[in-house]
């Protein structure tokens, strides 16, 4: 899904194609920073991603991801060393009821926990 970053309709249209990929039974990978971090550390969560999942009664997977620093060279990949943990899923029921603020904060919570661990394993 590509994002027109700085239009009025880029977040309509992101909602719009998720929830056609997800009725597709496409799984979508979210970035709920809206976007890969300079720093690598995890920053505020927005809640789009969460709301995607509200509405079309999928569950959450939660990633975390290191490594990704000098990935991209334009649009070219470099070769290095990256890491991707996936941390326990949150099932749809539980998405369902939960509010999206709520899921949002309590994703980052986990993530920046898992991180932590992953930086101290991993390198």
């Amino acid at each position: 899904i590509v994002i027109r970053r700085g239009t009025a309709s880029a977040a309509v249209a992101v909602m719009e194609q998720g929830t056609e990929h997800l009725k597709a039974g496409t799984s979508v990978f979210i970035f709920p920073e809206g976007t890969r971090t300079k720093d690598g550390n995890i920053h505020r969560y927005k809640d789009g991603a969460f709301r995607l999942a509200q509405e079309n009664g999928v569950a959450i997977a939660p990633c975390v991801m290191l490594g990704t620093k000098g990935l991209f060279k334009g649009r070219r990949l470099n070769t290095r060393r990256l890491v991707i943990r996936v941390l326990d899923p949150i099932p749809a029921e539980e998405v369902k009821v939960t509010p999206a603020r709520e899921l949002a904060e309590r994703v980052k919570e986990a993530s920046v926990e898992a991180l932590s661990k992953l930086k101290v394993e991993s390198f």
